[in-house]
C-alpha cells in the first residue's frame, strides 16, 4: 500500500506537469541564485522561477514523508502523537483559490517537535498544504500582470497540490497499519523459518515400522 501510493503520486506530478520543469530543476546549480523571494526578471524568468519552486517543494515534500517514517519508528507517546499531527489550519478548495498562509502559520507547522533524540515538523496534511500554498502565493505575487503563461498554469498547480495532499492523507491513515503488515509478515517469516527446520528434523526420522500394525489377534 505504501509503495503504491508514492507510484501513483508519481505518476501524478509527472502527468500533471510540464516535464520541461523537471529537466530545469534537474540541474543542481539552476536554482541557486533563485529564492522565494527573488523578482522575476528576464535574467531569472517565469518557468526558471516555477521549476525553482517544484523543487523546493518536492524537498520539503520528501522530507515530511522521510520524518513520518521515522516517527512511526519512535518510541512516542499519546501527547506527542498529537503535537506532531496538530491541525493547525483547514482549506477548502471548493470556495475558490485558498489565500496565502500566514507567516505564522509556516512558523508553526516548522516548529521543532522533539520526540526522543529526534526533532520532527509538524506533519499533518493541512502544514504540508500550506508549505505549497505559501510557496504558491509568493511566486504569484511576482508575476507581471500582462503575463500569458501562468494563468494557464494556476488550476494544474492547485490539482498537484491537492493530489499530492490527498496521497499524503491517505498514508497517514494506512502507514501504522502497513507497519503492523510489516511485523506481522517478518513473525510469520521467522516461524516459518523454524517449521521447516522442525520438518527436516522430522524428514531423517524412519517412516515405516515392519509388522508394527496387523489385524491378526496376538
Amino acid at each position: 500500500m505504501l509503495y503504491r501510493s508514492l507510484l501513483i503520486l508519481a505518476m501524478t506530478l509527472f502527468l500533471l506537469l510540464p516535464t520541461k520543469f523537471f529537466s530545469l530543476a534537474e540541474n543542481n546549480n539552476f536554482c541557486d541564485k533563485i529564492t522565494i523571494l527573488t523578482p522575476v526578471t528576464p535574467a531569472t524568468p517565469l518557468t526558471q522561477h516555477i521549476a525553482c519552486m517544484h523543487k523546493r517543494l518536492n524537498q520539503h515534500t520528501n522530507k515530511v514523508f522521510h520524518q513520518l517514517n521515522l516517527f512511526y519508528k519512535s518510541e512516542f507517546s499519546p501527547n506527542q502523537r498529537a503535537d506532531v499531527f496538530k491541525n493547525l489550519g483547514m482549506y477548502d478548495f471548493k470556495a475558490g483559490p485558498p489565500t496565502k498562509p500566514h507567516t505564522d502559520l509556516i512558523a508553526a507547522c516548522d516548529k521543532k517537535i522533539k520526540v526522543g533524540a529526534t526533532d520532527f515538523i509538524n506533519l499533518s496534511p493541512q502544514c504540508l498544504l500550506s508549505h505549497m500554498l505559501f510557496e504558491f502565493h509568493h511566486l504569484d505575487s511576482k508575476v507581471p500582470t500582462d503575463d500569458q503563461f501562468w494563468p494557464d498554469h494556476i488550476d494544474t498547480l492547485f490539482q498537484t497540490f491537492q493530489t499530492t495532499t490527498n496521497i499524503y492523507n491517505q498514508m497517514l491513515m494506512a502507514y501504522p497499519m502497513h507497519l503492523e503488515y510489516e511485523q506481522l509478515y517478518n513473525e510469520l517469516s521467522k516461524f516459518m523459518d523454524e517449521f521447516k527446520k522442525s520438518t527436516s528434523k522430522l524428514q531423517s526420522l524412519p517412516n515405516k515400522f515392519s509388522n508394527a500394525a496387523t489385524t491378526e489377534c496376538q
